[in-house]
């Protein structure tokens, strides 16, 4: 695809790497002709052991995955792994509790209390104490 010799993805020909740009959200976009391209490519390789339904079962995946691979090659190795990571669950929850430690630590070093209002991924892990007075909050 990179190359431009797909039939009607031109517009995806990558001639040279354009280091220290950041891809924007509207840079190629994954839509049902790249999806079609890639599920064409599948059926041709069959060296790959990978059929066009594992591709339609992980759909979201192989959209992550197509992205990171064009952006890599018109932006650089550091562009695609910003497009992973703007979509990994674990960084999209530290960024938004990020403000909460830069607070917990101006509390420790004033020795003042603070309180967290959150509430707790419980799917990742057992809750071995009884539970909280108040569930949502948390007092340092």
């Amino acid at each position: 695809m990179a190359a431009g010799k797909i039939p009607g993805l031109e517009s995806y020909r990558i001639d040279r790497v354009n280091y220290g740009r950041s891809p924007r959200a509207t840079d190629y976009p994954i839509n049902d002709r790249v999806l079609e391209a890639f599920r064409n490519f599948v059926r041709k390789d069959q060296a790959l052991r990978l059929q066009p339904a594992q591709v339609d079962s992980d759909l979201e995946f192989v959209k992550l995955r197509l992205r990171e691979e064009i952006v890599t090659a018109a932006y650089g190795a550091d562009a695609g792994q910003r497009v992973l990571l703007e979509s990994d669950p674990q960084v999209l929850r530290s960024m938004g509790v990020l403000p909460d430690a830069k607070r917990l630590a101006e509390s420790v070093r004033n020795g003042t209390p603070i309180s967290f209002n959150f509430k707790p991924l419980r799917r990742w892990f057992r809750r071995a104490a009884p539970p909280l007075a108040e569930e949502d909050e948390i007092l340092v």
